[in-house]
C-alpha cells in the first residue's frame, strides 16, 4: 500500500505541471489534501481493476475518474495543477499534506482490518450469510 502511495505521488507530481504559484491561485493544504486524497484512492481503484481486467484502460479510467475527483471538489483543472507547482516548490508544505494522507491511509487501513477481524471473531459471518438466505 506505502509503496502504491509513493507511485501515485510521483503520477501527481508530473501531472502537475503549471508554472503558475500565486498564493491566492492554489488550494489551502486542507482542500489539497482532500482532494489528493480522493485521487490517491480513485487511482488505486483503477489499478487494482487494471490487475483484473487486461481489457481495462488505466490512463483513460485515470483520467476519468481525475475529473469527477476535481468535479466533486468543485475545482478546476487549471487550479489543481496550480497548486501542485505551488506545493512541489514548497515541499516542506507538500511535506505536510503528504504525511496526512499517509497517516490517513493508515488510519483507514486499520479500521478495515479491525473491522473484518472483528466480524470475524464473532462469526457473524456465518449468522449473516444462513440468515439472509429466507431463514
Amino acid at each position: 500500500m506505502r509503496r502504491l502511495i509513493y507511485i501515485i505521488f510521483s503520477i501527481l507530481a508530473l501531472s502537475c505541471s503549471s508554472n503558475r504559484s500565486n498564493k491566492d491561485e492554489i488550494l489551502m493544504p486542507h482542500r489539497m489534501q482532500a482532494v489528493m486524497m480522493d485521487l490517491i484512492l480513485s487511482e488505486s481503484l483503477n489499478y487494482e481493476q487494471s490487475l483484473k481486467d487486461s481489457s481495462f484502460h488505466l490512463e483513460t479510467e485515470n483520467a476519468k475518474s481525475s475529473a469527477l475527483v476535481l468535479k466533486k471538489h468543485q475545482i478546476s483543472d487549471t487550479l489543481y495543477k496550480q497548486s501542485c507547482s505551488f506545493y512541489m516548490a514548497h515541499p516542506e508544505q507538500l511535506q505536510l499534506i503528504t504525511d496526512s494522507i499517509a497517516a490517513a491511509c493508515n488510519r483507514m487501513s486499520i479500521a478495515i482490518y479491525n473491522d473484518t477481524l472483528k466480524y470475524k471473531l464473532n462469526g457473524s459471518y456465518l449468522k449473516n450469510s444462513s440468515g439472509k438466505n429466507g431463514r
